[in-house]
């Protein structure tokens, strides 16, 4: 599936969820008055799809579940700030996808480029 992803289909996904998250900044600009692109909330998006990669499909240990623990307080810490910046759930927890899936694109454009390095070589 996550090679589907390194592809042209990557590509795409990752040009619709930014063609998304500008149209979805400017209306929380225009209606709330934030916006859920500030560099915290992009670094704690990069930094909880990290936390929740390293514990996918694992199994439960002590130290997978620390990892996941940690993703955790990253998404709630997220939610809870964008709820507070926009005052309504359903606005914080839209900005908090986005920011999880701005996370998710930047890793894939990173195995994107790890892959044609690979194939360099």
């Amino acid at each position: 599936m996550l090679e589907l992803l390194t592809g042209p289909l990557g590509l795409v996904l990752a040009a619709a969820v930014l063609w998304w998250g500008i149209t979805f900044n400017s209306r929380l600009e225009k209606r709330y008055h934030c916006t859920a692109c500030t560099p915290w909330g992009i670094a704690g998006g990069i930094a909880g799809v990290f936390c929740w990669m390293l514990v996918w499909g694992q199994p439960l240990t002590l130290q997978t579940a620390a990892v996941g623990a940690a993703a955790a307080a990253i998404t709630l810490g997220l939610f809870f700030s964008n709820r507070a910046k926009s005052g309504s759930i359903l606005q914080g927890i839209l900005m908090t996808v986005w920011q999880l899936f701005l996370g998710l694109v930047v890793f894939g454009i990173l195995e994107m480029l790890d892959n044609r390095r690979k194939r360099r070589k």
